[in-house]
């Protein structure tokens, strides 16, 4: 075989990939691409269409990046890389927006030197993994989301707290978290039965979003009928103000509950704790404290919200 890449026996070879596929050269144009890329060019309105023979196709993702792109950037840093022999390889996956802004397609992208660094070629791989990456992403969503209600599981509440609190340990901003019990679920569920208590929950779930709405406030399903919200740089006159409006939300749901006087429908109970980590501090601290706070709001005739003391181990 060659090394020239434009011989008829190493051109037929690479359109007979299916990969998208160019060569470039030590300054990043463009000398040859194969079939899969311009069909790829063609299909997306020659946004990707510049990228054809003579076209500086190292060029366009180093503008890209100076205008905040990070694909472009990455790409550019990864060409410089293999160009100068620093790296074997750059393998970048990435989304690329589709038409309309739906779902986007995902691409996986290598580049690596030409049968040994031929003449300072490198060769550039473009494939569209967009079903692999969105299995990949359906199963991530499904090991953190509770599949009744569709709020987060306790793993990923969890998980979301570790890091809240290194956070709020760097900047000394206050954490909130409360811990919310539907109060006498045991006898809806024997009053009514378990498909009803399981629409119970379903109708739940969004008032506890209505409530977490900001990127990083967590809405989940703790286990059972509790639930528990995480409330980052959130004071304790804020958390209280929406744990108030949730007792609210609940109750005005209507969901009847012959059962639970005086109102005769939904409520819940609430427990609240809002601290500053130290260092020491572990999730569990705060899951502790907001629990033994909703104990108390239970023990003291449910359907209220109570604020769980902060202890000098905690503050």
């Amino acid at each position: 075989m060659t090394n020239n890449p434009k011989s008829g026996f190493f051109e037929a070879v690479l359109d007979g990939m299916p990969h998208h596929i160019a060569i470039v050269n030590q300054l990043g144009r463009i000398e040859w691409v194969n079939s899969e890329w311009r069909q790829f060019a063609a299909f997306n309105d020659a946004r990707h269409g510049e990228a054809i023979p003579g076209t500086d196709d190292i060029g366009i993702c180093t503008r890209a990046g100076a205008s905040s792109d990070e694909v472009g950037l990455r790409v550019r840093e990864g060409f410089d890389r293999v160009s100068r022999g620093e790296s074997s390889e750059f393998s970048l996956e990435y989304p690329w927006p589709t038409r309309g802004g739906k779902d986007a397609r995902w691409f996986l992208m290598k580049i690596r030197p030409l049968m040994d660094h031929a003449e300072g070629r490198l060769l550039v791989l473009h494939e569209d993994i967009t079903d692999r990456k969105r299995a990949e992403i359906a199963l991530e969503k499904l090991a953190v989301t509770d599949p009744l209600t569709g709020l987060a599981n306790r793993r990923r509440l969890e998980t979301a707290l570790d890091a809240e609190i290194n956070r709020a340990q760097r900047s000394r901003e206050p954490l909130s978290l409360v811990m919310v019990d539907i109060d006498f679920f045991k006898r809806y569920n024997d009053t009514y039965g378990h498909p009803a208590g399981d629409a119970c929950l379903e109708r739940i779930g969004p008032a506890l979003k209505e409530v977490a709405k900001r990127p990083n406030d967590i809405a989940s399903r703790y286990g059972g009928e509790e639930f528990a919200i995480l409330w980052p740089q959130t004071n304790q006159e804020d958390a209280r103000k929406l744990a108030e409006e949730l007792l609210v939300d609940i109750r005005d749901l209507k969901i009847a509950h012959e059962h639970n006087p005086p109102r005769n429908v939904i409520t819940v109970s609430i427990g609240l704790a809002t601290m500053i980590p130290n260092r020491d501090t572990t999730n569990r601290d705060l899951i502790t404290l907001a629990d033994e706070a909703l104990y108390k709001a239970k023990a003291a005739g449910k359907d209220q919200l109570v604020i769980a003391e902060i202890h000098a181990r905690t503050s």
